[in-house]
């Protein structure tokens, strides 16, 4: 009874809340497809996802429910299921528990409805994918359109309120920067809300030390940049600066100098980000080079020995620890665990969870290697087409930023030279009125 009360404050707690559910139920789907095309029991199958805690997190205990009540209240698959189906709220989870329900009331094959639902799973997955970047594209197009659009209205205001005087200067600049601000967000929040969150790096406690050391420095390194600027920012306020020593000391300057620190932290983690990348690549070759050997022997320490003779790049340290450790005695699927957290990758430690419940479970190792093959073959064909969807941004918007600024400056210019040669025109010409100072500065 204590797997169905926490079972039940799980749920009313949030498992149906969006965020990791939905990680753990691509892990579910992959374990749950490599069992059951492997011909195993499905009552073995449930066994296994109800002691798969390390894999699917919080759904494992909806089989630990599943499990209880077909062992100790002798309930049918079938009413178990749809008992449990009382208290998941998760569309996914929910649609996915009542299909294998019907499959197992009708007494269909399990390892078919395993094999649909994942490739099910997978075009949709990629459908969605796709229609995402799509979406992204657009924005990006948008956002380069309204940047260029308020660069020339802003210009074209500011000239015609200097001529004809239909508003002052600086009302029509800060209108301008006003308006470009506010719409510029707006895309890029809907940017933010439409774009698929696709993390390198995985989210468990235990961390690579690599990827430790930056994640401390984030926090201070934005703290003390922060309180960098301000300081800097404040000086000449109190310190009349006298020329040429003000000139050198532009709105700018503070946000140079408090950037520095961000900008060396952010490149320390990209280049981890890289390593990282790296390492997702060579895994893929791996675990398709270890299922081949695992078919013909069913100890993962003497498949490892013909898969080592290979070169895996910056993964081949990580399968040498593993190789160590398996030679240690450690069990198979500790070990799998800490090379997938040694990693640093989300998708490395998740493939290597679901191979070490596999290899525990008996499952045929052509099965499990084609299954994870094909889950790490499309992560990383999506991640390239986001960053080809990134790179297109970037290589739209940096130089109209570039341009902006180089308007902004030419504004600048042009309304001390408008406001030079006003001074000697407005007492000739009535309808021209001269700038104050505070537009030229």
């Amino acid at each position: 009874m204590e797997i169905l009360t926490s079972f039940r404050k799980l749920t009313k707690e949030g498992l149906h809340k969006a965020g990791n559910i939905s990680e753990f139920y691509t892990m579910m789907l992959l374990l749950l497809t490599c069992l059951s095309m492997s011909n195993i029991n499905v009552k073995v199958i449930i066994g296994r996802m109800a002691s798969a805690m390390n894999v699917i997190g919080p759904l494992s205990i909806i089989f630990q429910k599943i499990k209880s009540l077909t062992e100790k209240w002798s309930y049918g698959l079938h009413d178990a299921y749809s008992t449990v189906l009382e208290d998941v709220r998760d569309k996914k989870v929910r649609g996915m528990l009542l299909r294998m329900g019907q499959t197992i009331k009708v007494g269909a094959n399990i390892s078919e409805f395993a094999k649909i639902e994942f490739e099910r799973f997978m075009s949709t997955s990629e459908a969605e994918f796709d229609r995402c970047m799509e979406r992204l594209k657009r924005f990006s197009e948008a956002y380069s359109a309204l940047l260029t659009s308020f660069a020339f209205l802003s210009v074209s205001m500011l000239l015609t309120s200097m001529i004809y005087g239909g508003a002052r200067p600086e009302q029509i600049l800060i209108t301008s920067a006003l308006m470009m601000l506010v719409t510029l967000t707006c895309v890029i929040f809907l940017i933010f809300r439409n774009s698929i969150k696709f993390p390198v790096l995985h989210s468990l406690k235990e961390r690579p030390k690599n990827i430790a050391k930056v994640e401390k420095l984030i926090l201070p390194t934005l703290i003390g940049s922060i309180l960098i600027t301000v300081i800097i920012g404040v000086i000449p306020i109190y310190f009349d600066l006298p020329n040429p020593i003000y000139l050198l000391y532009p709105v700018p300057l503070p946000f140079l100098i408090g950037s520095v620190a961000p900008i060396v932290v952010g490149l320390l983690g990209k280049k981890v980000v890289s390593q990282v990348k790296e390492i997702e690549v060579a895994f893929l070759s791996f675990i398709k080079a270890l299922a081949d050997s695992l078919s013909v022997t069913s100890s993962l320490k003497l498949a490892l020995k013909p898969v080592m003779l290979n070169d895996y790049g910056k993964l081949t340290g990580l399968i040498k620890r593993l190789m160590n450790r398996l030679k240690a005695g450690f069990d198979a699927g500790v070990c799998l665990y800490l090379f997938g957290v040694e990693s640093g990758s989300k998708t490395v430690a998740s493939c290597s969870s679901v191979l070490g419940e596999c290899i525990r479970s008996g499952a045929k190792a052509s099965i499990y290697g084609k299954v994870l093959g094909d889950y790490t073959n499309s992560v990383l064909i999506r991640r390239n087409k986001r960053a080809q969807v990134a790179g297109n941004l970037k290589g739209v918007i940096i130089p109209l930023q570039a341009t902006l600024s180089s308007v902004l400056a030419l504004i600048k210019v042009l309304t001390g030279i408008f406001r030079k040669l006003m001074q000697m025109v407005s007492p000739y010409v009535s309808i021209i009125q001269v700038p104050p100072e505070l537009t030229v500065n």
